[in-house]
């Protein structure tokens, strides 16, 4: 009998019968049509992250450590984003301009 619980509450069987949970209450309320199409794909990629979770830690554990090497590279990701947002804004600012001229020349007055 200690095998059985042992089985039942390995990693593998935790992942699976926690997609498996999931998943089913998922076609019951997709069947009842309580949920739609995109809500049931979301839940569905739900129950399938959570069982890979659930099954493999350590491949998403690297991404929870704080390690001292990582902080160089946050702090470069952080200036790549920062610029990356600056020049989306300068361009936006051009695009709006050129399409206030755009629309003032159509209705024949003056842009400001």
């Amino acid at each position: 009998m200690s095998n059985f619980f042992e089985c039942l509450f390995s990693q593998h069987a935790l992942a699976y019968g926690t997609a498996a949970i999931i998943f089913f209450i998922t076609l019951v309320l997709a069947a009842k049509r309580v949920i739609g199409f995109f809500l049931t794909l979301l839940f569905l990629l739900f129950a399938l992250a959570a069982g890979m979770l659930i099954a493999n830690p350590a491949v998403f554990h690297h991404y929870f450590e704080k390690d001292a090497s990582d902080s160089s590279s946050t702090a470069a990701f952080k200036e790549d984003v920062i610029k990356t947002y600056d020049e989306i804004k300068s361009e936006l600012e051009i695009q709006k301009e050129k399409l206030s001229k755009l629309i003032h020349d159509k209705e024949g007055t003056k842009a400001p």
